[in-house]
């Protein structure tokens, strides 16, 4: 099954039809483009794909366990962040089902006299479900190998304030965030499934 899938999408701003029966369906793993002029429709076909703008017709249907990211043209991230700091911080929900899976753990280790185990199995294997539902358990060294790229590197930006990135750093910061978290699509003027 596709991770996402159009069909006969369309929406109007007023007057002016920008997506007039569109359709597509996106594998896991394929990478596709959308190219046109300003003002086309590309940033609003993203956002109905990503789920955070309605379309007035056509369907949308999203594979039950994929996660759909948007990368936005505008940054939203917290200015007084470092650029390390924001990306780590799109791991919260991540961090807290992996503590939880490693605090089960511990817990099963000390378990003396069984009375608990069976609670304790159910419950560590509910918490590993939410950890690989959440990216699996090397999601934070994915995000540390975006951050410790040779680009992230050559040009320092993982360290600075938020507010002092321009033009590709500012890019670069919003990509790293929003691809840490290990989404079944990115959405933004170019949509990929991704494994």
């Amino acid at each position: 099954m596709p991770v996402i899938n159009a069909r006969d999408v369309s929406k109007s701003y007023g007057p002016k039809t920008v997506l007039d029966g569109i359709s597509l369906s996106i594998d896991e793993g394929e990478r596709i483009g959308l190219v046109g002029l300003n003002g086309c429709g590309k940033s609003t076909l993203a956002r109905i794909l990503a789920g955070l703008e309605e379309a007035d017709g056509g369907t949308i249907t999203r594979r039950r366990d994929s996660r759909i990211a948007y990368l936005s043209q505008t940054p939203g991230f917290i200015v007084d962040r470092t650029a390390r700091e924001e990306v780590l911080a799109g791991l919260k929900a991540w961090r807290a089902a992996k503590d939880r899976f490693d605090e089960l753990g511990v817990a099963l280790s000390e378990e003396a006299d069984g009375s608990r185990l069976k609670t304790l199995l159910a419950s560590h294997a509910e918490a590993q479900g939410e950890v690989e539902r959440l990216g699996g358990f090397d999601l934070d060294h994915r995000a540390e190998t975006i951050l410790g790229s040779s680009t992230a590197q050559r040009g320092g930006w993982t360290e600075e304030l938020c507010s002092s990135h321009q033009g590709q750093w500012t890019s670069s910061t919003e990509f790293a965030a929003t691809t840490s978290s290990a989404p079944s699509c990115t959405s933004s003027r170019w949509c990929g499934a991704t494994a």
